[in-house]
């Protein structure tokens, strides 16, 4: 956005993709002997039935497409908490209140290996704090831009399970921002959690929904009946 509202570029492509599959192999864990030994941990094991590979992405202009959809972007608002906390979702072995290695520290690859800091993991334990900051984070560019949840046809929202959800809605209607769940938008459950990726595919999917239902009103049969 910034490469084509102020340095004077016509078009920009951004683009993202996830494929964590490759992470997720079975021949990757066989061939651990941690695993061998004890068997996955739930850190790995949670991972492999939450993350999908995917990819998207979009086009910006400084004009609206001659043919087909356009969105227009009016601001973006970038938040970050890393500083805060450590890693949610790492490659290495599991946390024990030590400095996490990673496999490059490791004399070679099959030490690293058995050990398992070739492992995609996720502290679970962080979950509840990671959803917590993300409301959080909502209310504080809410006040800033003086949006009110009244103003907000669509929310479309990338969550990695229903749960999640269901907390942030509670956290943020405590907190005096309530969206009702009819405005929210998420293609979770056909296309998986990709991630990165999701933020595109969330928008054309919304994009398209709304376009439809939209055209549908517009065409739909009214009935008037006169005043007695």
């Amino acid at each position: 956005m910034l490469q084509v509202t102020g340095a004077g570029r016509r078009n920009a492509l951004v683009c993202a993709s996830e494929f964590a599959s490759r992470l997720f192999k079975s021949s990757r864990f066989e061939d651990q002997l941690a695993v061998r030994q004890k068997g996955l941990t739930y850190d790995t094991e949670f991972l492999r039935w939450m993350l999908s590979d995917g990819a998207g992405a979009a086009v910006l202009s400084a004009t609206p497409a001659r043919t087909g959809l356009s969105l227009r972007i009016e601001w973006i608002e970038l938040l970050s908490f890393a500083n805060k906390f450590e890693p949610c979702m790492y490659v290495g072995p599991a946390k024990n209140g030590a400095p996490t290695p990673s496999w490059l520290d490791y004399a070679n690859y099959r030490q690293a290996a058995d050990s398992g800091a070739i492992t995609l993991r996720q502290d679970i334990r962080m979950l509840n704090e990671v959803v917590r900051h993300a409301v959080y984070g909502l209310l504080q560019t809410a006040k800033q831009k003086d949006l009110e949840p009244a103003t907000v046809n669509w929310l479309a929202v990338h969550y990695s399970s229903r749960l999640f959800r269901d907390q942030s809605h509670d956290l943020a209607a405590r907190a005096g921002f309530e969206i009702p769940f009819d405005r929210w938008f998420s293609n979770l459950t056909s296309t998986g959690n990709v991630g990165s990726a999701s933020t595109f595919l969330l928008l054309i999917k919304s994009a398209n929904r709304n376009s439809v239902e939209n055209n549908m009103r517009r065409n739909q049969p009214t009935t008037k009946a006169k005043a007695q």
